[in-house]
């Protein structure tokens, strides 16, 4: 990178911290119609055989848009073996509870098969609204087998958002 100093220029470096900062204020400004975000997540399988990654949900007044979801082990490259995962949309269970309660088929917006993995979603097929969370759900990996969830999410209004954004 090049850069040009001219005399009584000023330059100032944000902070990682002074970014966040920045990032939450623009997702509070009503003005603000619509911004990408990256989420990440990761765990370790429990003995129970089933891990919940929980990738959060929009703050109020917002809607998340799911473009792309990504499902690994700690190495993206190495496969995990006897794993499938589900991703979801809705209320997350505690991990060690789907043995009882099972997993409502109504949250579910993909499955994967094999791990590592991923999808792509066009605009508007799945939406996470502010009260939902976007999780994924793991199972059949060997316990303490580290997971990784990632996503990448348009972070948009509710009241500015439009058909045609989504």
């Amino acid at each position: 990178m090049r850069a040009a100093l001219i005399a009584g220029a000023e330059i100032d470096f944000a902070t990682p911290d002074e970014v966040k900062g920045i990032v939450k204020q623009a997702l509070a400004d009503d003005r603000v119609a619509s911004i990408v975000l990256k989420l990440r997540n990761a765990d370790v399988m429990p003995a129970t055989g089933v891990a919940v990654l929980d990738l959060g949900y929009p703050p109020a007044g917002r809607v998340w848009d799911l473009r792309n979801i990504w499902v690994s082990g700690i190495d993206p490259t190495a496969s995990v073996a006897n794993a499938i995962a589900v991703v979801c949309i809705g209320t997350p269970p505690a991990d060690g509870t789907l043995a009882t309660t099972g997993l409502d088929p109504s949250e579910s917006v993909t499955r994967f098969a094999t791990i590592p993995n991923n999808a792509t979603f066009n605009r508007g097929v799945a939406t996470i609204l502010s009260e939902e969370h976007l999780f994924v759900v793991v199972a059949g990996a060997a316990s303490t087998t580290q997971l990784v969830a990632a996503a990448q999410v348009m972070s948009s209004n509710e009241r500015k958002a439009e058909r045609n954004d989504w």
